[in-house]
């Protein structure tokens, strides 16, 4: 913003005169500058007060810790010069902010189609348990409405980010049956689960009964597919997940896994190639391991410097985008090495806390205790 201009100055020295300029100005309909006028006149009889802070605001180039330094400034701060302030950093959200945030909440929160937040994965228990239970119902289903759209129709353009004939068939991890040469599987970031019998000449669907398409990875162990849901694209438009989910029928039926929550993006599943029983799920909500094929899963907690997934300014900090285990033959059989990655790394948040303060890689002998390996260490 300008600084005051000579003719101000002028005005600021003849308090008279600038009340009779404010009438006129008022009569004729420009309460702005009158008011810049009044205030220029309040600065300049309060010198001893009013200048210093003011003054000091016009060179203003950091602020102290707790606040912030903002362009936008009081009115009368604006009319002695000042061109930036320092504010509190937890200072009330102004409506607008408080509009945006719930919008983006809610966005997050309902995504993909307005579906209520642990609605779906409530769903899914009360599903699972009716089928635990051995009910049956003869009741039969017709459509709500209108067939789907066609997905590859050329009349249909780009709708709400969902792509339509853009489709891209993004796959975001593959997983080979041991022994068994050809029979692959991938997990397609909003496709589910894909399996190939011939080497990927030909592929059909295995996840349509998965209660969501959004995957991030699959693994096969034992006659067993694991799946981790969400995806780990971490763009505006990327989905979270429902956890985690097993099938030991070829995908005619899937089991939620236990353990591991709801929505987190998935990053890897590693299978220990020195036993088939463990498997580990790399989350945007931390690291979880299993010893029952992926049955069930425990958070696997590491020393990250910000640990929990309830406080706001740790929600960076656990972010394993990778995970392998050691096989056997070779090394320390089991060994797991997870890595931790934030973009952002240390980079304060608003209210001055590290955003993931110790991003790198986690290193473990036995899968239950892990160290940083600090990159500095010789």
């Amino acid at each position: 913003m300008p600084r005051t201009s000579s003719r101000w100055r002028a005005l600021s020295a003849n308090p008279l005169r600038a009340s009779s300029l404010a009438r006129a100005s008022l009569s004729a309909g420009t309460a702005a500058v009158a008011a810049a006028v009044v205030l220029s006149v309040v600065a300049a009889t309060s010198p001893a007060t009013a200048q210093a802070p003011l003054q000091a605001a016009r060179t203003l180039t950091s602020c102290p810790v707790g606040q912030v330094r903002e362009t936008g400034v009081p009115l009368a701060d604006f009319a002695a010069g000042a061109t930036s302030s320092c504010s509190p950093a937890l200072k009330p959200e102004t409506v607008k902010e408080l509009a945006a945030a719930q919008g983006q909440a809610a966005t997050r929160n309902e995504a993909p189609f307005g579906v209520q937040a642990g609605a779906l994965a409530a769903g899914v228990e009360s599903a699972q348990a009716l089928a635990a239970s051995g009910t049956k119902t003869t009741a039969t289903w017709q459509p709500y409405g209108r067939t789907p759209l066609i997905a590859n129709g050329a009349s249909y353009g780009e709708v709400n980010k969902q792509g339509f004939v853009n489709l891209a068939g993004r796959v975001e991890d593959f997983a080979a049956v041991p022994g068994v040469a050809g029979r692959w599987f991938a997990s397609v970031a909003n496709g589910g689960i894909w399996e190939t019998n011939d080497a990927g000449a030909h592929w059909r669907s295995i996840g349509d009964n998965l209660p969501t398409q959004i995957t991030g990875t699959v693994a096969y162990l034992a006659g067993r597919v694991l799946v981790g849901t969400g995806d780990p694209a971490f763009g505006g438009s990327s989905l979270s997940g429902m956890g985690a989910f097993y099938s030991d029928n070829d995908g005619a039926t899937w089991l939620r896994s236990s353990g591991v929550p709801s929505g987190a993006l998935s990053f890897q599943l590693a299978v220990d190639g020195s036993d088939a029983s463990k498997v580990y799920l790399a989350t945007s909500k931390g690291l979880y391991r299993s010893t029952d094929r992926g049955a069930s899963f425990t958070r696997m907690v590491l020393p990250t410097g910000c640990t929990s997934l309830t406080d706001e300014n740790c929600f960076f900090a656990n972010i394993v985008t990778d995970v392998v285990v050691q096989g056997k033959g070779t090394g320390t059989p089991g060994a797991v090495l997870a890595a931790v990655g934030w973009r952002a790394g240390q980079k304060l948040n608003t209210v001055g806390k590290m955003q993931a303060p110790q991003n790198g890689l986690y290193s473990s002998v036995n899968g239950t205790d892990y160290t940083y390996i600090d990159p500095g260490a010789t």
